[in-house]
């Protein structure tokens, strides 16, 4: 009894997914068959019934893909007629399929991939917030840091010695530092190397004596160099940036390394100022000095200016003060004049007054004078 309501639930699931899936053969045989079962076995046979049923699924089941598969093979096989395309249309297709039209498809080179063009609007690498390629030790943004011996300078004198460039723009400090000291006549042209220890030498006496710095983000600067044979004892010092240093150390070693000054070698500066024309030592001195006296005199021109500008509004403001004071002044004497003529008309209104009423009673008199005659 229990094997009998097991098959019945069985065969109505069966039958459930048959209605789902009415295309699947298969499973509408096995339904249909499932189905006759449940009247016709018993219990005791329910076992074959089921081996039986699911042999005859799989035979038509079998025999259903095997016609699917030699219909879909005998589509594959057989050939399809083709219509001949005429000799111009034929040559133009092989022409499009062997030539590829330009584009944004078609190889710069036999070999090469495609090239993509970009959509219009889209960014360089420059633009799209990529930084720009960091400069070698020996290449400053506004030109080499080292020059080698024998190359024309902006000012016109031709290097003698390999020369190390100090730029206005990226170090300012040393810029000013090295031409204040070489004006005042505290250190020289042309120097000559020594080696890394002499050097470290001429360095600690240089400083000796001096604050040290280096917390506040500072360092000491000595002219002339620790490294050259006039450095060391009495060398001016100054405190500069340390980013400025920094730099400092990439022109020496660009002077040493690329253009191959070795200890006991020559050696000198140039300098590049704000205009970007690199000069001599002599002659960046000399420009630095008209470019202060052209300040210095702008400079005065400008107070000149300010001053007589105070002065004029200084002026201004004296002058309607005057007029001010003029045109009350003159209110209040219009003023008086004004209470002073009133004052009169009004006393001379009071006479008249006053005589009328004397008229009038002498009028009055002689007329009672005159009635008493009669």
């Amino acid at each position: 009894m229990g094997a009998s309501l097991v098959f019945s639930g069985a065969t109505g699931l069966v039958q459930k997914a048959a209605a789902a899936n009415p295309s699947n053969a298969a499973l509408q045989a096995l339904g249909d068959t499932m189905e006759v079962a449940s009247y016709i076995s018993p219990a005791r046979s329910l076992h074959k019934g089921l081996t039986e049923i699911a042999e005859r699924g799989a035979q038509r089941l079998g025999d259903d893909l095997a016609t699917n598969a030699a219909k879909n093979l005998g589509d594959a096989v057989r050939p399809k007629p083709v219509t001949p395309a005429p000799p111009p249309q034929l040559a133009n297709d092989i022409t499009s399929v062997v030539t590829p039209k330009p584009g944004s498809g078609t190889p710069a080179a036999p070999n090469a991939p495609p090239s993509v063009t970009p959509p219009a609007g889209t960014p360089s690498l420059s633009q799209a917030g990529n930084p720009p390629a960091k400069l070698p030790y020996y290449e400053g943004p506004n030109g080499p840091r080292s020059l080698p011996k024998g190359c024309e300078l902006d000012c016109g004198d031709t290097t003698t010695v390999p020369v190390g460039v100090y730029d206005e723009v990226e170090t300012p400090g040393h810029f000013n530092a090295n031409l204040d000291t070489t004006a005042a006549g505290k250190a020289p042209g042309v120097f000559y190397r020594v080696s890394p220890r002499e050097a470290a030498r001429n360095r600690y006496k240089a400083q000796k004596g001096h604050p040290r710095v280096g917390k506040d983000g500072n360092v000491l600067h000595e002219w002339s160099p620790a490294s050259s044979a006039q450095g060391g004892e009495g060398a001016d010092i100054h405190v500069l940036p340390r980013s400025e240093s920094n730099v400092e150390r990439d022109i020496f070693q660009a002077l040493y390394n690329r253009q191959g000054v070795g200890v006991g070698d020559q050696f000198s500066t140039a300098y590049r100022a704000t205009d970007g024309k690199t000069r001599c030592v002599r002659c960046a001195v000399e420009h630095r000095e008209a470019q202060r006296i052209q300040q210095a005199a702008a400079d005065a021109a400008r107070d000149r200016a300010q001053s007589v500008a105070r002065s004029g509004e200084a002026a201004y403001r004296g002058s309607r003060l005057t007029s001010q004071t003029q045109v009350s002044n003159n209110t209040q004497d219009t003023t008086a004049q004004t209470g002073k003529n009133k004052k009169t008309n009004n006393k001379g209104s009071a006479k008249k007054d006053k005589g009328e009423k004397k008229k009038k009673k002498k009028q009055s008199t002689n007329k009672k004078k005159r009635k008493g005659q009669r």
